[in-house]
């Protein structure tokens, strides 16, 4: 199947807060940003195969993105600037199978390059440079297995995800440094049973208990400080109780 023709988006401008020079009163940023446009281009497909055994969803695409908007600090303040143009390539799988009553196993995989077309002087970046927190590479894979707790139905799955290495900021960016996020992969593990009453629901989040750095805001290494990072939350424990009514 292919989906409809180019679209295109367009976000307004608007003006920032900004902050004035006590002598001259004038503004050290820009006082307003310009809207911004994308177009995006999508081929996709999508099937159910062998009786519904194995479901496929995938697609390629392309967006051009013209005069974006981008957050920049500015004497301590975060203002947003028009910053050239960018280009975002990519595709997308995804799979799920049930090979019989039992057993479902799902996977996904998306593959991205997103770089900069043209110069963004506001940044201090150049053509070229990938955009930030981009993973070139990202996949998830699971399986769940249904069985029966008496006469009761339940299930029991296990599930990952990979990420992999990004950037937050720009290359020789001066207003948003560089930093470097390692590629990860966590892991999950979910069980559950249904009283027809009442349904229970456990699960381990992060089994392994990894500190993956999911993102970072570089913004304030320009002003020598660091980056601030967010890491996923710790090995989790867990269970729900739904109770309908």
């Amino acid at each position: 199947s292919v989906y409809p023709p180019p679209a295109p988006g367009y976000r307004p401008g608007g003006p920032n807060a900004v902050l004035r020079g006590l002598q001259s009163g004038a503004p050290s940023g820009p006082p307003s940003f310009q809207p911004d446009t994308l177009t995006s281009h999508e081929l996709g497909y999508k099937a159910d195969l062998f009786d519904k055994r194995l479901s496929v969803e995938t697609a390629v695409f392309e967006l051009d993105w013209k005069n974006l908007q981008q957050y920049r600090p500015v004497n301590g303040v975060a203002v947003i600037v028009n910053a050239g143009a960018a280009r975002i390539r990519g595709a997308e799988l995804s799979l799920r199978a049930r090979p019989d009553q039992h057993w479902t196993v799902s996977g996904s995989a998306a593959w991205l390059d997103a770089v900069l077309t043209g110069d963004a002087p506001g940044l201090g970046a150049a053509a070229g440079a990938r955009l930030p927190s981009s993973a070139r590479l990202s996949a998830s894979l699971g399986a769940s297995y249904a069985f029966e707790v008496g006469t009761r139905p339940a299930y029991a799955g296990l599930s990952g995800r990979y990420v992999g290495e990004r950037q937050a900021g720009f290359p020789g960016s001066d207003s948003l440094p560089p930093y470097r996020l390692p590629a990860y992969v966590l892991t999950d593990l979910q069980a559950g049973v249904d009283f027809r009453r009442a349904s229970l629901a456990l699960y381990v989040r992060n089994l392994f208990d990894r500190r993956a750095q999911l993102a970072a805001d570089s913004t304030v290494q320009a002003l020598g400080g660091p980056a601030w990072v967010t890491l996923a939350q710790g090995r989790t424990l867990g269970a729900t109780l739904t109770l309908p009514f």
